[in-house]
């Protein structure tokens, strides 16, 4: 995994996002990369509610062996605005998912591999449909969830569209939710929706819409086992 040292590789990651069509997505993206001891690791940052993915590497695999994909999220958000909150933590998820496949295949890997905590699997497991092969395997450090996921040009393309498909789906139904969500309204029609905190805008809401559990409010689309 020394090719995420090479400043060149970093460069085109950090580009790849730059590139990110903002008229396909909810939010807007910038990446970080820091290294911790052996292990280097990437944060992709959501600008407008500062949730973040960060996830780390096995430097010694054969495979892109993610060893960490954690969600660093603020729950008063989903206090406030469930639907937003409900998107924001989907897309997030999705574009960390493009992400990794634009770096397996920008390092000539022919797989990724997530080996992570079970009780930090559960947002990768409602998007099981999008991998190849998902498992639970005993380690020394306890149980662990694998999901695979093929960057053959086969595989590669069918993950696209559905990422895609979910995307749009995710978008629809975040714009339906306007009729009866005045902050999601509110959100859409705010002239510098790039640059807007979230959270600091939101500070002085009044009156929190009603709670429900995650994929109640934003779904996900019909067809998939989530």
């Amino acid at each position: 995994m020394s090719n995420l040292n090479s400043m060149r590789v970093i460069k085109d990651l950090k580009e790849f996002v730059a590139l990110w069509n903002q008229n396909d997505l909810l939010f807007t993206y910038k990446l970080l990369f820091y290294k911790s001891g052996n292990y280097p690791q990437l944060v992709l940052k959501q600008a407008q509610t500062q949730f973040s993915l960060n996830m780390a590497f096995d430097p010694c695999s054969e495979v892109l062996e993610v060893s960490n994909f954690q969600l660093s999220e603020d729950p008063h958000l989903e206090k406030v605005c469930q639907p937003l909150y409900d998107a924001s933590l989907i897309e997030l998820i999705l574009q960390g998912l493009l992400l990794l496949m634009f770096f397996a295949k920008r390092i000539d890997k022919e797989e990724i591999r997530f080996t992570i905590a079970v009780q930090d699997a559960e947002h990768l497991a409602r998007l099981q449909d999008l991998f190849e092969t998902t498992s639970v395997i005993i380690t020394i450090q306890g149980r662990r969830q694998v999901f695979a996921l093929s960057t053959c040009t086969h595989w590669h393309e069918e993950f696209l569209e559905r990422v895609e498909s979910i995307k749009i789906d995710l978008r629809q139904q975040l714009w339906v939710k306007q009729r009866n969500s005045s902050t999601v309204r509110q959100y859409f029609q705010h002239q510098n929706r790039s640059n807007i905190k979230i959270l600091e805008h939101l500070n002085n809401a009044t009156n929190p819409e009603p709670l429900s559990k995650w994929g109640m409010i934003i779904s996900f689309p019909q067809g998939s086992n989530l």
